[in-house]
């Protein structure tokens, strides 16, 4: 099916939606912007506890679970960014309007996404690793300072 377009009287492109569709998406986004809330307030106090206390630097656990809440946060603060751009783009009315795919790639909940979805894999992986090295090799593990762990994760 395809879609109903209708041209501007300002030369844009605009998709014709009908309320119902609307309200669905709106209510897709509040929950998205829930979910991000609930990410961002719950992850970047891990942050700043491992940024702004030393003896949690010290240990390569901390530092590790720090990273892996710094991506996990940026993440969820790209969520309710998303949820609030596009609910402001539907109350201006400038939601439906067609955008090339640089426009929007180019927005700022996008670009955080581009960089923070591939970066919350792969703390994940990064964590897993640490685990398994550390049940491998638990006396080798023991010796371990947090150097291993920052180079584990730049």
């Amino acid at each position: 099916m395809a879609a109903i377009l209708r041209n501007r009287t300002d030369g844009r492109w605009e998709q014709v939606v009908d309320s119902a569709a609307v309200d669905s998406l709106v209510f897709s986004w509040i929950l998205y912007g829930v979910e991000g809330c609930i990410l961002t307030v719950t992850n970047f106090p891990i942050v700043f506890a491992v940024f702004f206390y030393s003896k949690l630097r010290q240990q390569k656990e901390f530092v590790i679970v720090g990273a892996l809440a710094l991506a996990d946060g940026i993440a969820g603060f790209g969520y309710l960014l998303a949820a609030i751009g596009r609910i402001l783009l539907v109350e201006e009315g400038e939601a439906f309007i067609w955008i090339t795919r640089w426009q929007c790639l180019l927005t700022p909940w996008v670009i955080l996404w581009t960089w923070c979805q591939p970066l919350t894999a792969l703390m994940l992986t990064i964590v897993s690793l640490d685990r398994l090295i550390a049940v491998s090799f638990p006396l080798r593990y023991y010796t371990y300072t947090n150097r291993y762990a920052f180079a584990l994760v730049s």
